[in-house]
């Protein structure tokens, strides 16, 4: 196996969607709005399979992947991806059974805790009470202080060219 990557545009939408959305992942990495939106920082493109969604971009200098399945990582994936990164491979935002899959290659997996995926409450963000989000109120009130004539408008079609 190939993997053909071309950089990321509108047009891989639909393709990358009939994967990512019926993969079960619960990650925002995949999330086509968070991809095109970074894709200028990143340098991202993409390889869309039949059952699989790869990603390659640049991280920190380092070119890495991001590969989003329904189901585990297998060994032609595997293979391929080794043989594009030159033999080091780097991938992020891979979930713990996708972790486990890699062990059986005989790859060694490192953890970043740094770079793990969180998950909030939508009513602890909206209130952000509690120590564990003072960072993010801390946050919010620099960003009013700096900006004290901002404005909240609902993005409607009408706001799209502005």
């Amino acid at each position: 196996m190939q993997l053909c990557f071309h950089p990321l545009t509108l047009s891989d939408r639909e393709a990358m969607q009939a994967v990512t959305l019926n993969a079960g992942r619960r990650n925002c990495n995949y999330t086509f709005a968070n991809l095109i939106g970074w894709q200028f920082w990143y340098k991202t493109e993409v390889c869309v399979l039949r059952d699989a969604v790869v990603l390659r971009y640049i991280y920190e200098g380092e070119r890495a992947y991001s590969v989003c399945t329904p189901g585990n990582l297998n060994g032609e994936l595997v293979r391929a991806l080794l043989l594009d990164s030159g033999g080091k491979l780097i991938i992020y935002a891979l979930e713990d059974s996708q972790t486990q899959a890699l062990s059986s290659f005989n790859v060694e997996v490192e953890p970043l805790p740094d770079l793990f995926d969180y998950i909030y409450r939508r009513t602890d963000l909206a209130t952000l009470q509690g120590g564990h989000l003072q960072a993010k109120r801390n946050h919010v009130n620099r960003f009013k202080a700096d900006n004290p004539d901002f404005e909240y408008r609902p993005l409607t079609p009408a706001l799209f060219d502005e």
